[in-house]
């Protein structure tokens, strides 16, 4: 059977490169007048023997820009295509394309590149295109990377990376280009995807992934400042760029209504306090660590009444366990109190305005989004006062609010990061972790929107990969899909369609399973 699939494998990939030319040289396939390697990858896709601009494997190559095709002097903010001015690591503005949270720039989802924007397509034509960041994550997968010398004189090395069929390519340490300064003996190669470790949360759109190293023996996927000069390294397979989708936010989630401010952090914020049913209410108060406070009769809020000392379990920085974290026992879900991070980024008036007003009779601060695609959404946090000993002290005149995370900017072991606001000023500190403070709870955008899980190639859906699932993928190209066909599990190379390439993707899993 293996015999009868490498066949069709050669076969369907000839197929699925009809739109390059393609000949043989010197050993390998080449398209385009490009020659590329086939390292037995499951997803079928080939890797180019050389970057762009090299005449060798071992050559260093041309530098570019993320989303540039051409090369240029000088690499910065100022010089990038895509940034209107030099202040493109600056929050609420100047990125022009490529964007998908407003506090960054022009929101228009963009998270990986149009072909019109991928040199490897622009220079090569055909198929070629720059990898994702999943086709470098399949090279590392599946293949083995050793350093090695390309010179007599051991100044220039490189990747050899070796696939499970023994092909393989080499990739130079290139170095990098920045400002007007070349960087020698440094390992990356652009990808064709934003950084978006949590999507879309560590997504500001100004960093891009890249394939670099983190041990002699081992790379890893990094993001980087996209106006960087790296090398390229096409690849040959179907590519389709992706958009993400602007959702904006739910108007509840488990029953509690919620506002996405835009913030970069991505964080929603619930449009009232843990314990309240409005804005204006104060809600419950609690001690930091404790899950049951004054809405369960707590009436003491002293240090010797603090039951339990959670700023002893709890390393400096770092935050409260879920177990032990208020919001999450009593509202469920991904439902959490808010890091020290994200209350800071609250009041940060690079994202938003901050009014000392009055709702329903209640003081509070008005705090409304100027990022761009979420103006004029906001919350009202009522100034709530806090609980000291038996006492709730300043209800109308201040507002203090828990965050998370244990204090860690000094040498305190135990006080807590809180925000804290009057009628002159909102502000952050730390404060006393036995005190009783209202809450705000938050809830992380991907956490709440997750695609239902599958087994890439498990196209029949009876949860293994078999000939069965490259049968049911042949059928489904001729038009005959069998009953229970699972399209998403089908797209095998994540390219958005099912294919001829899906198919010698399927093919590659069953003979990679089967060695």
């Amino acid at each position: 059977m293996n015999k009868i699939l490498k066949q069709s494998v050669s076969i369907f990939m000839l197929i699925m490169l009809s739109n390059s030319t393609v000949t043989m040289a010197a050993g390998n396939f080449n398209a385009n007048g490009h020659e590329y390697v086939d390292l037995g990858l499951p997803s079928g896709t080939l890797w180019a023997t050389c970057n762009i601009g090299a005449t060798s494997p071992e050559s260093l190559g041309n530098y570019y820009a993320w989303g540039e095709t051409e090369t240029k002097e000088v690499y910065n903010w100022e010089t990038y295509k895509w940034c209107d001015g030099d202040a493109c690591n600056k929050t609420n503005h100047t990125l022009t394309k490529y964007c998908d949270r407003g506090a960054w720039g022009r929101l228009d989802g963009k998270i990986s590149l149009d072909p019109e924007d991928d040199v490897a397509h622009v220079k090569w034509g055909g198929d070629w295109h720059i990898p994702t960041k999943e086709e470098f994550q399949e090279l590392m997968d599946n293949c083995t990377f050793e350093w090695i010398w390309t010179d007599e004189s051991k100044t220039l090395r490189a990747y050899k990376i070796t696939g499970t069929n023994g092909n393989c390519i080499i990739m130079p340490d290139a170095g990098y280009k920045k400002n007007e300064k070349y960087v020698s003996d440094d390992f990356h190669y652009w990808s064709a995807n934003l950084s978006m470790k949590d999507i879309p949360a560590n997504n500001h759109a100004t960093h891009v992934i890249c394939l670099g190293y983190e041990t002699n023996t081992q790379a890893e996927l990094i993001g980087y400042y996209r106006y960087y000069g790296y090398p390229v390294r096409p690849v040959l397979s179907n590519y389709t760029p992706v958009t993400h989708t602007i959702y904006g936010a739910p108007s509840s989630y488990l029953g509690h209504e919620l506002v996405d401010l835009g913030l970069p952090k991505a964080t929603l914020w619930a449009t009232y306090n843990l314990g309240a049913y409005s804005p204006e209410e104060a809600g419950c108060y609690y001690a930091w660590g404790e899950t049951t406070g004054s809405c369960d009769g707590r009436t003491d809020f002293s240090l010797s009444n603090y039951t339990i000392n959670k700023t002893e379990q709890v390393e400096q920085g770092e935050n409260l366990l879920l177990e032990d974290d208020a919001v999450s026992v009593n509202w469920g879900g991904e439902w959490r109190m808010p890091t020290l991070s994200e209350l800071k980024e609250l009041i940060n008036d690079q994202y938003v305005t901050m009014e000392w007003t009055t709702e329903n009779g209640v003081n509070g601060y008005r705090i409304t989004s100027i990022v761009k695609g979420f103006e004029g959404n906001n919350i009202f946090l009522p100034a709530a006062g806090y609980y000291d000993d038996k006492k709730i002290r300043n209800e109308g005149e201040d507002g203090a609010y828990w965050s998370s995370t244990l204090y860690g900017d000094h040498d305190v072991n135990n006080n807590v990061g809180y925000m804290y606001f009057d009628s002159s000023k909102m502000s952050w500190w730390e404060n006393e972790p036995y005190q009783g403070l209202p809450i705000r709870p938050v809830v992380s955008f991907d956490k709440i929107y997750t695609e239902p899980e599958f087994i890439t190639g498990d196209a029949n859906g009876d949860g293994s990969i078999t000939v069965a699932d490259y049968i049911a993928i042949a059928h489904y190209i001729m038009n005959n899909p069998p009953s229970g066909f699972n399209e998403k599990a089908a797209d095998a190379n994540g390219d958005g369609q099912i294919n001829v390439a899906d198919y010698i993707a399927v093919a590659h899993i069953i003979m990679n399973n089967n060695q």
